[in-house]
């Protein structure tokens, strides 16, 4: 399996488990589903903002987007974002869209020269 496939397959199947959750607690009144959902998205958010934090563009160079990614990526964090505040997670939603544009941020920034700003 090439590269590529290999990643997206696994966005694919990180959003059908968040999704699926997300239904199951919405639609089929599940408890555990609520949980599932509530912990995987504020496991994101910590990971993103820790991410974001130590991440540089040589970090995420080692596993690049194929090409056609991005416009996946942005609709279904816009969808989980939307979930969330569907559901009234609004501190949720809103951290979570934080923690992804700083970590959209993180994959931009170069890595700094440790001899910058000496003099």
């Amino acid at each position: 399996m090439s590269a590529a496939a290999k990643y997206w397959a696994g966005a694919i199947a990180s959003d059908a488990a968040v999704f699926g959750a997300f239904y199951l607690w919405q639609f089929e009144s599940s408890k555990g589903a609520s949980n599932v959902f509530t912990f995987l998205m504020w496991a994101v958010i910590a990971h993103r903002i820790f991410m974001s934090f130590v991440g540089n563009r040589t970090h995420f160079e080692r596993l690049p987007r194929p090409n056609g990614f991005g416009t996946y990526h942005w609709v279904s964090e816009f969808a989980i974002i939307c979930c969330m505040a569907w559901a009234g997670m609004f501190w949720c939603a809103g951290l979570y869209t934080f923690a992804t544009l700083a970590i959209e941020g993180a994959r931009n920034r170069e890595l700094r020269d440790s001899k910058a700003g000496s003099a």
